[in-house]
């Protein structure tokens, strides 16, 4: 899956061999009105204080696991989280079929913000997102990795 969004990744996608196969939303701006709010990190939310981020939200199970250049993770969020969090919960190698990556979910879950979905929302039941919402965990976290 990919934004296709920007020059770059144009770029990139076209140098792809054609037997890889690539899900491309073809974003043409900033403001994506059908996505969620990702950066409302729900550990930020007192609403949120007792979830076991274990469990996890909808997307491994629909989507499976995320393979990033940084290695092997319950979803491909929990990759971009881990990137931004400059690594340290990947599995470098393919998991056995009985590992359930526990180790990695509760720390991505707790700051992605489609843990608070918790299952899938179809676009025409969700509000539209014409803003970026950023919690504050996440401007922290945004903060420091601009800064390496």
């Amino acid at each position: 899956m990919v934004s296709g969004y920007g020059e770059r990744v144009r770029h990139a996608l076209v140098r792809l061999p054609s037997h890889i196969w690539v899900e491309n939303s073809n974003r043409t701006s900033q403001v994506q009105p059908s996505f969620g709010p990702f950066n409302l990190a729900p550990c930020d939310d007192r609403a949120y204080r007792h979830a076991d981020y274990r469990n996890g939200c909808a997307i491994m199970d629909e989507c499976g696991m995320g393979l990033t250049p940084l290695g092997y993770y319950p979803c491909a969020v929990a990759g971009g989280i881990d990137r931004v969090q400059e690594g340290g919960r990947s599995h470098i190698t393919l998991p056995l079929p009985e590992d359930d990556m526990l180790s990695s979910v509760a720390g991505a879950c707790a700051l992605c913000g489609r843990f608070r979905d918790g299952h899938y929302v179809p676009r025409n039941l969700r509000p539209q997102l014409l803003e970026a919402q950023v919690s504050p965990t996440w401007q922290a976290l945004y903060l420091r990795w601009r800064s390496h």
